[in-house]
């Protein structure tokens, strides 16, 4: 469930945040926000410069949105800016839940339907595919950066503790029918294609070497 915060703070003029936090952590917080020009809340993403641990993964972020721009996989890049004090943040759609909340109420040691993993991989093929055209490699695939559409029912959070495990993982399936699934967090993304598309060498560039290396061995290209 988000975390009830006091201080309150606008964002580009548009975007109130601060009472709810969905994660925070030594690379940033996520809250929810209120998009005061559209009329609805977002995930607003702002950095973690005041942590010594920070290392700019919110700029090399917003770098790669502008790459991956139009995937359907992606959530779409609503806004970026910087707050009064220089924090850089990002404005995204307000996904949710996670496969790894979805799989964590439906209880880790119960097996799944196999059309429901078959749906599952399938989508996540997809996904992956997409951003691999692109040039991309992920770089932190986990359950929790993958994310399911935030799920519409009036007055029903998409993490809703009083759901039962099954239905829970029903209604993100239905949802993720209807809209898909998304990756998010590409704050450790490597680069494996130059702007000729070939695969990056070191010669190149050493990270998307890097890149072109992790990406080899999920596609199976020598």
């Amino acid at each position: 469930m988000p975390t009830s915060t006091l201080e309150l703070k606008v964002f580009g003029g548009r975007f109130i945040a601060g009472m709810y936090e969905l994660e925070r952590g030594s690379q940033g917080t996520v809250y929810v926000a209120l998009d005061r020009v559209a009329v609805g809340a977002v995930a607003l993403k702002v950095d973690g410069r005041d942590d010594p641990t920070y290392d700019g993964c919110l700029k090399k972020e917003l770098d790669i949105y502008a790459r991956v721009g139009g995937c359907r996989h992606v959530p779409r890049l609503l806004w970026s800016g910087q707050d009064d004090d220089g924090h850089d943040a990002i404005a995204l759609p307000l996904l949710g839940p996670s496969l790894e909340s979805v799989a964590l109420a439906y209880g880790w040691m119960r097996a799944w339907r196999l059309p429901q993993v078959l749906f599952i991989t399938a989508f996540l093929i997809c996904a992956f595919e997409e951003i691999h055209d692109r040039g991309i490699v992920h770089g932190d695939i986990h359950l929790g950066n993958i994310m399911f559409p935030r799920q519409p029912s009036p007055g029903t959070s998409s993490t809703d503790e009083t759901s039962t495990g099954s239905a829970f993982l029903v209604a993100s399936i239905v949802t993720a029918v209807q809209h898909g699934l998304y990756l998010v967090d590409f704050g450790t993304f490597s680069i494996y294609l130059n702007a000729d598309g070939r695969h990056i060498s070191e010669d190149d560039d050493a990270k998307g070497a890097i890149g072109a290396v992790m990406y080899r061995p999920r596609s199976a290209k020598r």
